[in-house]
Parts: C-alpha cells; structure tokens; sequence
C-alpha cells in the first residue's frame, strides 16, 4: 500500500525522497540549526532511562538521538523506504 505521504514526497523529491529527507536534516545541523527538538522535549517529560516508542520514526533522526540521550527506544513506521535509511544511518537500534 502506498501512503499519501509516499506519494507526495515521492512526487517532491523522486524515488530516494527518503535519502533526500535524511539529507535534508543532516544539513541543517551542520549549518548549526536545532534538529533535535522533538527528543529535547521528549527527555523533559520523561527522563532518561524512559522506555520510548517513537511512532511515525521516518528515518529515525528523533530515535537516534533520544538513544543518545540515554533512552531505550524502539522506533516504527509505515513508510518501508523511510525505514531503510533509518536501519542504515541506525542499525544498532530496534
């Protein structure tokens, strides 16, 4: 089944829109924004060692860095393409 996000994004950015969403964040840390928002507030409500379930993770930018912040997290999604980078970029996350 192919999503309505699958379809618009592949129509944005062709068939490696996931590769391309993944970039797109990468660059704006190392241009110094903060990407990291979604974790920071995550870890204010709950404290690290929280149990975290990062449903909707695309490719897996907020689970990678909750776990850096000393979160167990377990991250799903629909998007398989999304998935993939994030097995990639993540692979020692479930």
């Amino acid at each position: 089944m192919v999503t309505r996000w699958e379809q618009v994004a592949r129509a944005q950015a062709g068939d490696d829109y996931a590769a391309a969403y993944a970039a797109r964040f990468r660059q704006q840390a190392e241009n110094g924004a903060d990407v990291h928002g979604e974790a920071a507030r995550g870890t204010a409500l709950a404290p690290p060692p929280s149990r975290v379930l990062d449903a909707g993770c695309g490719t897996g930018r907020v689970a990678v860095r909750l776990h850096e912040l000393g979160h167990p997290v377990v991250g799903v999604d629909v998007d398989a393409p999304m998935v993939e980078v994030a097995r990639r970029d993540a692979p020692h996350l479930e």
